[in-house]
């Protein structure tokens, strides 16, 4: 259970991954969602794993294992990345944080055991020290398009100097207090670790500005469901649910925490070789036509009629990861109205195929949630090339063997405020 649970709303649900307890959602979930796009949350990551590494080897045992470049990571910065096996199997998603005396590892809850096994089982050969800090230490989330407001109003900062991937130490009552700028669903997001006791506190102080009643914007607690929704809306990878079991790395379009001109770290020999190899198939998000809220359950073929399907190369600029980890910076403010005149052109004008053809099975699904903001069940399937872009129309074929007709899109289907919303 999550050190700060006894403060926690009695309408929590929970749930358990990997044998640590976590929040499933407080029992309104759109209300939770709306605070999310329009104000703020608070979410428990005390079921998070939160590891230091130290030694006069711990650059080169990091580097040895990280996909991306440890060597440069300045004081005081963070890093995304993965700690993959020799066959460039994931074994977990990491945060990697410069401290000056040693690294943070932070692991989500997925990856949090896998994490800690890996480091201790390949510590011994660097001589480093490996030292759980989940125990004596709370790890909360605040994020939403108004969590900058929060956090600069709990801990009386200058929110613009925290820049991205970057951290500060501030004092709460005198105690030390880690403000990281990271998040997961790529509103305004603010990692927050300190000592158990102050950990509740900051919990408690966002609980009274949530029941101000004069407070400018919606605040909730929040728990996996909201995030997953988000995260789904924005394509941001699921490691829960987007597993090995549907593809490699590259065919989950999970690639984006990899350096490809690092070499030397594990993993790194599968990884040219899958390179090289090309990938048959690659994810792509789908959106259902129907407006109901039943999902369509992992496994699930797609199908598409043969036809001639003329491959779209991507400009590479339209295809890095800079919207992922930029949460903030977009330049031409989009609002809700084209945000949904947009999604229904996505579903109202895709490519209809010869109905006179037999279909053909092109894939299958990996998950899919339903969205209130679009109004309807969205996903994510893997597809047989050349079929993997947004515009086309495909089955779905329940296990009753009923079709489902659904629309490819182009992420993400949900804009983020916080991407036109600028800190004052």
């Amino acid at each position: 259970m999550n050190i700060n649970s006894e403060l926690y709303a009695e309408t929590a649900e929970f749930t358990t991954i990997d044998n640590r307890t976590l929040v499933k959602n407080f029992g309104d979930l759109p209300e939770e969602y709306k605070a999310l796009r329009e104000g703020s949350t608070i979410y428990d990551c005390g079921s998070y794993g939160l590891y230091s590494v130290k030694g006069e080897n711990a650059d080169a045992f990091l580097e040895r294992l990280a996909t991306k470049d440890i060597g440069f990571l300045n004081i005081g910065s963070i890093t995304e990345c993965y700690f993959l096996n020799e066959e460039a199997n994931l074994v977990a998603s990491v945060f990697i944080l410069r401290r000056e005396d040693d690294f943070i590892i932070l692991a989500t809850w997925e990856h949090a055991d896998k994490a800690l096994k890996w480091l201790q089982e390949k510590a011994p050969e660097y001589e480093v020290e490996v030292e759980d800090l989940s125990g004596s230490h709370g790890v909360l989330a605040i994020e939403g398009c108004k969590s900058w407001k929060v956090v600069k109003e709990l801990f009386s900062v200058e929110i613009e100097n925290i820049a991205l991937h970057t951290m500060q130490v501030v004092d709460l009552e005198e105690r030390p207090v880690t403000v990281i700028r990271v998040g997961r669903t790529s509103e305004y997001g603010y990692t927050i670790i300190s000592d158990v006791e102050t950990s509740g506190k900051i919990y408690k102080a966002f609980l009274a500005m949530k029941d101000n009643e004069e407070k400018e914007f919606p605040m909730r607690e929040c728990g996996l469901d909201c995030l997953e929704i988000a995260m789904l809306e924005i394509r941001q990878p699921n490691f829960l649910r987007e597993t090995k079991r549907f593809g490699n790395l590259m065919e989950l379009g999970q690639q984006w925490f990899i350096r490809y001109d690092k070499e030397e770290y594990i993993g790194f020999e599968k990884v040219r070789e899958i390179l090289e190899a090309g990938v048959e198939k690659s994810t792509v998000g789908f959106i259902c036509d129907a407006e109901d809220e039943a999902v369509l359950e992992p496994g699930l073929e797609v199908f598409i009629r043969n036809i001639e399907v003329e491959v779209v190369v991507e400009d590479e600029e339209d295809n890095d990861d800079s919207f992922f980890a930029d949460d903030g910076e977009a330049a031409e403010p989009v609002s809700e109205e084209q945000v949904q005149e947009q999604t229904q052109e996505q579903a109202e004008e895709p490519y209809i195929p010869n109905e006179q053809v037999e279909p053909e099975k092109i894939g299958e699904v990996v998950y899919s949630l339903y969205s209130a903001k679009v109004g309807k069940v969205i996903g994510v399937a893997v597809i047989d090339q050349p079929y993997a872009q947004s515009g086309f129309q495909m089955l779905a074929r329940r296990k009753d063997g009923r079709d489902v007709s659904v629309n490819t899109f182009s992420a993400p289907i949900v804009r983020p405020l916080s991407w036109d919303q600028k800190m004052e």
